[in-house]
């Protein structure tokens, strides 16, 4: 008994062909970038910061409610927190920020 192998491949075999080439070589391009760029990625995840009331009682709660509503009524903007634009490195908006957290002192009004 012999066989007879056709040698005659359809269109729809060749695309299939083309197209399981094509994600093979996609597949290890995708590869060769996770390796070449998993270098630049090794820090540990941020934790969550703790949320806690930054004020110690009603009193200083009602001292900034007050001062910020006078503020925005008067369009105040304090400084040092990166919001004015003389505080900016450059012409524009800084790209990244260091957030200023915590209590201060308040310092009574010496007028």
């Amino acid at each position: 008994m012999t066989l007879k192998v056709s040698t005659q491949i359809s269109s729809a075999s060749i695309m299939a062909l083309m197209v399981t080439f094509s994600l093979v070589r996609v597949a290890k391009q995708v590869q060769e970038v996770y390796f070449a760029q998993a270098t630049n990625f090794h820090h540990d995840a941020v934790g969550v910061p703790k949320h806690a009331d930054p004020f110690t009682g009603k009193h200083e709660h009602y001292a900034f409610q007050s001062a910020l509503a006078y503020s925005q009524e008067h369009g105040m903007v304090p400084s040092g927190y990166g919001l004015l634009h003389s505080e900016w490195d450059k012409d524009s908006y800084p790209s990244f920020e260091i957030l200023q957290s915590g209590q201060c002192e308040v310092v009574p009004n010496s007028t």
